[in-house]
């Protein structure tokens, strides 16, 4: 949220917030400062209509809150599952991780096609500790839409 309100302030067009918001709230909070928009890739991926194999979205279902790795792959942070693929990263000399990082990313796209996930990359945001059921992509962006008007006008209503 703080990169997000550093990049609205600097940027001259849209931003559109992502990184964990996977309901009203996170849409509200995205809203309140004045992003054009968000993505829930997380939440998304884990909808009925997800071309994504079950095992691949079981591994999402089932991390704990907090339960995700932060990596530092090339010049980002990304958080993803706990596996060998993961577990591997640690014993690499430097000047092997740009190469590592490409043939992750190659395999990331085969993990959610295949449903391979253990030899792959998996991201998933810190979110999909809070995410316990697979729903119609419809019904989550209108549990997300209805959620953050209603904490907005609550908001609104308030007087401070």
């Amino acid at each position: 949220m703080v990169l997000l309100q550093q990049v609205i302030d600097a940027a001259h067009m849209p931003v559109t917030a992502a990184g964990g918001i996977y309901d009203g709230r996170g849409y509200a909070a995205a809203l309140a400062m004045r992003s054009s928009g968000l993505q829930a890739r997380t939440r998304l991926i884990l909808t009925e209509e997800c071309d994504v194999r079950p095992l691949c979205k079981q591994s999402l279902l089932d991390i704990e809150p907090g339960g995700n790795l932060l990596l530092h792959i090339d010049l980002a942070y990304i958080h993803a599952v706990s596996n060998s693929m993961t577990s591997s990263l640690g014993e690499l000399p430097p000047r092997e991780s740009k190469s590592m990082s490409t043939s992750m990313t190659i395999r990331s796209s085969q993990t959610y096609r295949e449903g391979n996930i253990d030899n792959a990359l998996v991201i998933a945001w810190e979110c999909a500790g809070a995410i316990k059921y697979i729903l119609p992509a419809g019904d989550v962006i209108e549990m997300i839409a209805v959620g953050g008007e209603r904490i907005l006008k609550a908001i609104a209503n308030r007087v401070w």
